[in-house]
């Protein structure tokens, strides 16, 4: 789905669609199709909300992913 999302030139889905999808990733243990989802919102300029961010957490937990890393802007070390 996010290929055909991806390649589609005119379907430019908003937040809320993203964040279910990222879901969707969560709950099937899909940290590669959340990764892929993650590069479709940068490519697309796409902002990212808190609901994301939990949806990404939750994305970890569910793969046991915990190699996985998503940079958060506005946080430093």
């Amino acid at each position: 789905m996010i290929d055909f999302i991806g390649e589609s030139h005119g379907i430019y889905p908003t937040l809320p669609v993203y964040n279910t999808f990222l879901g969707a990733c969560s709950e099937m243990s899909r940290a590669d199709y959340a990764d892929q989802c993650l590069q479709l919102m940068e490519r697309r300029m796409m902002g990212k909300d808190e609901v994301t961010y939990i949806m990404l957490l939750k994305v970890c937990k569910e793969s046991r992913s915990h190699l996985m890393v998503f940079p958060v802007k506005g946080i430093s070390d």
